[in-house]
């Protein structure tokens, strides 16, 4: 069932609505971009970073941008350091993040 984002009242959803919603089902146009944006979150390391790093690969956008400053528990480092220290781990260095 579709249901439009304004009818959402998102103090009825629950967490896994809420996954759902934010993390599955999202259509590629198969467009290469300027860059690769990715929102931070709680569960954007298991998420959105692989896919991240697989448009990456594949040479849809030469850059990557992280966003996100809040700290989660079990890291010193604000969402979008830490997807950066997360990508490193994950991907030679030919480009520009």
């Amino acid at each position: 069932m579709l249901i439009k984002i304004s009818q959402l009242e998102p103090d009825q959803l629950t967490d896994l609505q809420m996954t759902e919603f934010l993390f599955e089902n999202i259509e590629d146009d198969f467009e290469n971009g300027d860059l690769i944006f990715v929102p931070g979150s709680s569960k954007a390391v298991q998420y959105r970073l692989p896919i991240a790093v697989q448009l990456y690969q594949e040479g849809r956008a030469g850059r990557i941008l992280f966003s996100g400053g809040v700290t989660w528990e079990g890291s010193s480092l604000p969402e979008s350091h830490f997807l950066k220290k997360k990508l490193l781990n994950k991907v030679s260095l030919r480009r520009t993040f």
